[in-house]
């Protein structure tokens, strides 16, 4: 019944609210009856954490943990509890709470590889896009704090994962690998460390090539305004004289 209000609450584009509130309530219920099922508890930490109730749907999350385990290759609630952080870190990142941020990326790494753990999931691709993203999300937030050697670790740890999916194939990462070497080199420009700096902003322009040639000619007006940028740091560089 939860999940029926649940579909019902989102049946169109805006979200109907009360029925998001029956689901709540008839979730609540069932684990009265039932304290011991795992799915309703699952499924009210996913309602809490859309709504932003963080706080709540990790206790929630909390309550099935155990009783989930045995069906993780299933219901993947680690992965799912993971998530929920990384949505919290995300949150606390925005309001530009450092210290809680960070908490909640190294407690959404945590979950991430004990649902591996649990389930044998190393090769599993949809875990293995999901946990790549949290990483590069993770370290773009050390960009953003000019922590780029610790951001530089999770992108290398990223890149060693099973199947080679997110950064074989995926071009979306070539792009992203771009601003972090774009970031990193200008901030080694400002520190008077402009060998290093050229480097970098040498390996941003070959992950925008890379970006280019996967997507062909599908690749928008922030490429070019970033190839930009890159190029234009560049050239500086080497009218003045500037080498690797």
């Amino acid at each position: 019944l939860g999940t029926l209000y649940w579909h019902e609450g989102h049946a169109s584009k805006e979200v109907d609210e009360i029925a998001l509130r029956k689901a709540k309530e008839a979730y609540l219920s069932s684990i009265e009856r039932h304290p011991y099922n795992s799915i309703p508890w699952i499924n009210l930490a996913s309602l809490y954490a859309e709504e932003g109730q963080f706080e709540k749907a990790d206790k929630a999350y909390e309550n099935a943990s155990e009783r989930a385990k045995a069906r993780e290759w299933w219901f993947r609630m680690h992965s799912q509890w993971a998530a929920m952080h990384q949505q919290w870190a995300m949150h606390g990142w925005k309001l530009k709470k450092w210290n809680d941020a960070e908490e909640h990326f190294l407690r959404a790494e945590e979950l991430f590889v004990q649902s591996r753990d649990i389930a044998s999931l190393s090769r599993d691709k949809k875990w293995v896009v999901q946990y790549t993203k949290l990483l590069i999300t993770h370290g773009r937030f050390l960009d953003a704090q000019h922590k780029f050697d610790e951001a530089q670790k999770l992108f290398a740890k990223a890149r060693v994962l099973p199947n080679w999916y997110w950064w074989g194939r995926d071009t979306k990462s070539h792009y992203i690998w771009s601003l972090h070497t774009y970031d990193h080199g200008r901030h080694l420009w400002h520190q008077r460390r402009p060998e290093e700096a050229l480097r970098l902003m040498k390996q941003a322009k070959k992950h925008l090539h890379t970006y280019h040639r996967l997507l062909k000619d599908d690749i928008g007006k922030p490429w070019h305004d970033h190839m930009k940028k890159v190029q234009e740091i560049i050239d500086f560089f080497e009218k003045t004289g500037i080498r690797e």
